[in-house]
């Protein structure tokens, strides 16, 4: 009776299908660009991290770890941004654009509140 019960249950709930499984990497990440050149971050970001997760050592990775982060900041989400940045140069630090990234820290970091002196003082 217990397995007919939990069946129902699964039956009733919504699975939702990933359209995205058997995309390429390359058409991951054509897909996440487009999301970010209409402004959609939270898609871009989603696209972003199924590609860093699926192909990690594609020649996509690095530059979606990069991208993923300039969504975080364009979304308003400063400490995963920072996040992201501080993985990344953990994981490259010589990469050439490890200076891009340390700006888009800076910016994540300058955009951050303070705490309670700065909504009195601004």
């Amino acid at each position: 009776m217990a397995a007919a019960l939990l069946g129902s249950l699964t039956a009733c709930g919504v699975i939702e299908e990933d359209i995205t499984q058997d995309w390429s990497a390359d058409r991951l990440y054509q897909e996440a660009r487009a999301a970010a050149d209409d402004s959609d971050w939270t898609r871009a970001q989603d696209y972003y991290l199924k590609l860093e997760s699926r192909f990690p050592f594609g020649r996509y990775a690095q530059q979606a770890q990069i991208e993923s982060a300039y969504a975080y900041w364009r979304d308003g989400e400063a400490d995963l941004c920072i996040q992201a940045c501080d993985r990344f140069l953990k994981q490259y630090p010589n990469h050439h654009n490890s200076d891009y990234v340390l700006y888009l820290k800076a910016l994540a970091t300058l955009n951050q509140s303070q705490g309670i002196f700065s909504d009195w003082f601004k």
